[in-house]
């Protein structure tokens, strides 16, 4: 941890690295007349030495960009998943492919738990205000989902583009909605009942019918919000927060290695198929072939959609995969925020935005050999 000390005697302020378990709230370090540093006496109180008094540098954590990766990775292998025909031989098997949606899901809550939990009980009741009130506002959203899909005609069988009153009516009651009707909105247990059965059941549904994406993606990060500022209003902490997302990474981070394995094996070629870099997976070479990878070109010009939270930019840079979005709250550090390979980038992806943050975004193109430049740079305010 980086800490400044203001030295009294010489009215000069030095930077000293302390590891969290040498802190204490009135921990003082001994001083040369020099004004050299000499050492410090961990967890211990001498009150009698005053020549520097350790008070924390005050500076926004940096943004954990390695969760933010493995849920983008992930996402990533499950939509070019969903693109392949079911006798594909990398085609991943339910066992498989249901175990990392959930852990997607579980690493994305956890991220956004952490990141918009309060450091207080009067803060977080706050949050728990805000987070009741836009999950109850999607709840609404995904129910005039279905109501928005046409219709057939009577009598004939729906198609790809139409669905009847009876499979409309299964698709809600499954989605939570008892008799195709919200309920109470103001019952937090009613709401949360919804909320897990839209993200449980979405992906069972047949294309036409299922919630879009970035619905499902808000759902999740506003739960992890609501459910981790109850937890601090009740008297609870952040570091259970903290354990909770480490423990959510390392089960992500393992299965996206069992998919990488899982893929390789799918292939004569093994670790040395080419098809690996559609999933981010970087390619084995025979010896003499290893040639660097540029990384991607220059990025077109972004136009950002508030309404969504959606940038866009009108093709993928040269040698990119994909595109990623990044943001960075004022004061803060750059964070990922989400990616695509269509251009479309949904900058709430990876978790909500801070409500009432001041952000700047921008795209880049990013391939197995890293990021290229960025784009032009917007500046938005995010609603309360």
């Amino acid at each position: 941890m980086d800490y400044a000390i203001y030295v009294a005697r010489t009215q000069k302020e030095l930077r000293v690295t302390l590891t969290q378990d040498v802190w204490e709230p009135t921990f003082y370090v001994v001083f040369r007349a020099s004004s050299r540093l000499a050492g410090c006496r961990n967890r211990c109180h001498f009150l009698n030495v005053h020549f520097g008094q350790i008070q924390p540098k005050q500076t926004r954590p940096m943004a954990d960009n390695t969760i933010q990766e493995a849920i983008l990775h992930g996402d990533l292998i499950v939509n070019v998943n969903s693109t392949l025909a079911p006798y594909n031989t990398r085609k991943l098997p339910t066992w498989l492919e249901g175990p990392i949606i959930a852990a997607i899901g579980g690493a994305r809550a956890a991220h956004s738990a952490l990141q918009l939990a309060a450091g207080d009980v009067a803060g977080a009741s706050g949050r728990v205000k805000t987070a009741d009130e836009r999950l109850a506002n999607l709840v609404r959203t995904v129910n005039a989902h279905f109501f928005g899909i046409p219709l057939a005609d009577p009598g004939v069988a729906p198609d790809a583009d139409t669905t009847d009153v009876d499979e409309r009516m299964d698709a809600l009651v499954s989605m939570g909605f008892e008799q195709g009707e919200l309920g109470d909105l103001t019952s937090r247990t009613n709401v949360l009942r919804i909320v897990d059965a839209i993200i449980a059941n979405n992906a069972a549904m047949r294309p036409l019918l299922r919630v879009p994406t970035a619905t499902i993606s808000r759902l999740t990060n506003w739960r992890g919000v609501l459910v981790a500022n109850l937890n601090i209003a009740n008297g609870g902490s952040r570091e259970t927060l903290t354990t909770a997302k480490d423990n959510a990474l390392d089960v992500l981070e393992k299965l996206i290695a069992r998919v990488r394995l899982y893929i390789a094996a799918a292939s004569t070629l093994g670790e040395y198929d080419p098809a690996l870099a559609l999933y981010d997976f970087q390619v084995k070479r025979q010896w003499g072939e290893a040639q660097p990878q540029p990384k991607p070109g220059a990025i077109g010009t972004m136009t950002f959609d508030a309404a969504t939270r959606t940038g866009t930019v009108e093709a993928l840079p040269e040698h990119a995969t994909t595109v990623v979005g990044w943001r960075q709250i004022l004061g803060g550090e750059p964070e990922l925020a989400g990616q695509s390979d269509t251009g479309s980038v949904n900058f709430a992806e990876v978790g909500p935005f801070i409500p009432n943050g001041d952000y700047t975004l921008w795209m880049t193109g990013k391939n197995g050999a890293g990021y290229g430049p960025a784009s032009n740079k917007v500046s938005w305010k995010a609603p309360q």
